[in-house]
Order: structure tokens, then sequence, then C-alpha cells
């Protein structure tokens, strides 16, 4: 994603705070705008802070997914960044399936801060097309940054999606 080889339509998200704060703003490493007047925004960030809300990437093909790492909002005057969050995959985007540990939708550590990266290995590799993320907690107000991590089926996983090398 970081790569910009995840083009902007492919990423969604269930609501944004204002278009400068949208889904195509929670690839890792965005960064804000130079002043605090500017539009664009250093992250994804929810129109609300009421839960599954979700932020969506489309692979447009069938993906082998890892992992993902995510990141708090770039921002100089804000402090916000996801907890902790909920993992579910879908080949169509309209039937999800939640990742769980066995009996339960399985809870991933996000960040404790807003600008450290945190990965989330997937205890298994999982094979769609879409993968979506949902904050469960987070500090300050709902956003991210992320990274999804896998690869095409038909190719063995070297590096982040979307990245030259995977």
């Amino acid at each position: 994603m970081e790569s910009h080889r995840i083009e902007d339509n492919q990423i969604r998200a269930s609501s944004m705070l204002r278009h400068g704060l949208g889904a195509q703003r929670g690839r890792l490493n965005m960064q804000a705008g130079a002043t605090e007047d500017d539009y664009y925004d250093g992250a994804w960030c929810a129109e609300d802070d009421a839960q599954r809300q979700w932020i969506e990437v489309d692979t447009r093909r069938t993906t082998k997914f890892t992992g993902i790492i995510t990141q708090g909002r770039d921002s100089s005057i804000h402090d916000d960044f996801v907890t902790s969050f909920f993992v579910g995959f879908s080949n169509d985007s309209q039937t999800w399936t939640m990742f769980t540990n066995g009996y339960e939708e399985m809870t991933f550590h996000g960040n404790v801060d807003k600008d450290t990266p945190v990965l989330s290995e997937l205890p298994e590799p999982v094979v769609a097309r879409f993968i979506r993320v949902y904050p469960l907690t987070w500090n300050g107000s709902l956003c991210m940054r992320l990274e999804v991590l896998g690869c095409p089926v038909s190719r063995e996983c070297r590096g982040l999606l979307g990245s030259r090398r995977g």
C-alpha cells in the first residue's frame, strides 16, 4: 500500500471524518500536511468513534495474506492510534469471515503510540481477495494507517503486498 501499487480506489472504509482523512490516507507512513490548516492529513479517521468501523483493501486477485502493519495518525497536535482490532477476509466484499482463535474473533494488538509501526502476523496465512481491519479499541479518535502483508497465490511471498518485491 505504501508503494501505491495498491491504488486509492482499492482502499475503502465504513466512513471518514472528512475527505482529507479518507481511506486513501490510511497508508503506512502517510504524512500529514505541513501546517495545521492543510486539508489532507496523515491517516484514515472514521466519522465517529462507534465500533464496527472498518478499513478494507481489495487486492483485485486471490491473495495469501500473512499479516498487517499498523500505525497511528501522523499529526503534530493529535495523539490518535488503534490499540486493538479484529481482521476479516472476503472474496466478494459482501460475505466476511472473521479471523478467529478457534472459538471467537481473534483480537490483534495494535499500537501504543501514534508513530511506531506494529507488525501483527497472522498465525496462519489466509487466502482471499479482500482484507478488512475492524478497530476495537483506540486512543484519542479512531484513526490509523496500515500496510497489508501477503502475495498473490501464484507467487512466493517475499515482502509487502503491493511492493515490487512481493
